[in-house]
């Protein structure tokens, strides 16, 4: 890549940021998807796996710095070992 066209995307992220919260995650949980996938028994889980199903849950807790009650923490970890449990 050549610095004029780094310059021009600068510019361009600066008008249209292309960085959001799921950005950073959104490699990560696609590779998990299709992980989860290739084990997947199609009885336990009729549904394919998404990466959404492997993001943050940003929206469902609010604003990133919205703080999260020791309730909330509690139960989605309980979520999460009741699948880690059907495994």
């Amino acid at each position: 890549m050549s610095f004029e066209e780094l310059q021009k995307w600068r510019l361009y992220d600066a008008e249209t940021p292309i960085d959001d919260i799921h950005t950073h995650h959104l490699p990560s949980a696609t590779t998990s998807a299709v992980l989860a996938n290739c084990h997947r028994d199609p009885k336990k889980r009729r549904d394919p796996y998404t990466a959404d199903d492997f993001l943050p849950p940003w929206k469902e807790l609010g604003d990133v710095g919205t703080p999260v009650s020791a309730q909330e923490l509690t139960e989605k970890l309980r979520q999460v070992q009741d699948l880690n449990n059907n495994y």
